[in-house]
């Protein structure tokens, strides 16, 4: 309907980007309970954002409806607020299970960064259901291999050995 988010914000009479957000993702899921003959789903996969931060999430995702897919690192305090506030969460941390990383000086700084290359032994031992309390909240996992920087001849090279240590880990 709107150009762009700012545009939207304006139409909507708010200056919170987040709210524009909630806005939108409210909108998606009714179309998606209608697509889905009027029924909720049991679940609608984010990726972590913004949006999925506190207070944000709280106020605007359900968490019986919404489940998280959390991309950072091990320690982002983010994957356990989730898990308190009773979000399910598919866990997908660079620091172990970003298989693109470690190729040249791609993604080197912020909360993405990829530094190192992630060796079958990284990925066999993360465990990082472990340091949580609510485990029962953690569906699994998902090793991500993007495709910014890959080609049909350096696909397998890149995702064996260590999707076969990701899939025996879960």
């Amino acid at each position: 309907q709107y150009a762009n988010v700012t545009q939207a914000m304006a139409a909507s009479n708010s200056s919170d980007l987040h709210t524009v957000w909630a806005e939108f993702e409210s909108k998606l899921l009714k179309k998606i309970i209608k697509a889905n003959r009027d029924e909720v789903p049991k679940a609608v996969i984010l990726w972590s954002s913004p949006l999925t931060k506190r207070p944000w999430i709280t106020t605007h995702l359900d968490p019986k409806i919404h489940v998280v897919q959390s991309w950072g690192g091990s320690n982002w305090p983010e994957t356990g607020d989730l898990l308190e506030d009773g979000f399910r969460v598919i866990l997908s941390h660079v620091d172990a299970w970003y298989l693109d990383c470690g190729f040249g000086k791609w993604r080197e700084i912020g909360e993405a960064a990829c530094g190192e290359y992630r060796t079958w032994q990284t990925v066999y031992n993360h465990r990082p259901w472990r340091d949580y309390q609510k485990q029962g909240l953690v569906l699994g996992g998902e090793a991500a291999l993007w495709s910014e920087q890959i080609g049909q001849n350096s696909l397998g090279p890149r995702l064996w050995p260590r999707a076969s240590a990701f899939a025996e880990r879960l």
